[in-house]
């Protein structure tokens, strides 16, 4: 566990060491653009190298300001896999060390919310404003205890 933690420690270090290189070398002029407001027809896929490993976006676009589709997938997802595995037969006291290594963003894989409507039917979709209102009321419920 030792090994984990300097690891992670010469990783802030490089990572201290880039920022100052990119900041001593950023390039003069704006930097911030315009983005349309309209998605053009098609499908676009991307990756790149995020802090926590690769990022994936996918967008499906059919030319108005609303996309058919956008699925992210945070690389924190693709690392708890790893979690299950590298646990067994370990320490209790090793288990904040290796769960930081993968370093984990639990709220990038916190996307589904899961509610039973009283008197839906099954797979019945529920829209956002009837959500709104059962958070609104539980929130205001919370408050009162």
């Amino acid at each position: 566990m030792l090994g984990r933690a300097l690891v992670r420690v010469g990783e802030t270090i490089e990572a201290i060491r880039i920022i100052r290189y990119a900041l001593e070398h950023l390039p003069a002029g704006p930097i911030a653009v315009r983005v349309p407001r309209k998605v053009p027809v098609g499908e676009y896929f991307s990756r790149y190298e995020a802090p926590r490993g690769e990022a994936i976006l996918y967008l499906r676009g059919n030319g108005t300001e609303k996309p058919d589709r956008v699925k992210v997938r945070a690389p924190t997802l693709a690392n708890l896999v790893s979690i299950r595995h590298t646990l067994l037969n370990q320490q209790l006291a090793d288990i904040p060390i290796i769960v930081a290594a993968i370093d984990p963003c639990l709220s990038c894989t916190d996307r589904v919310v899961l509610l039973q409507q009283v008197g839906a039917r099954e797979g019945e979709i529920l829209h956002w404003a009837e959500f709104r209102r059962i958070s609104l009321r539980q929130h205001v419920l919370a408050k009162k205890l």
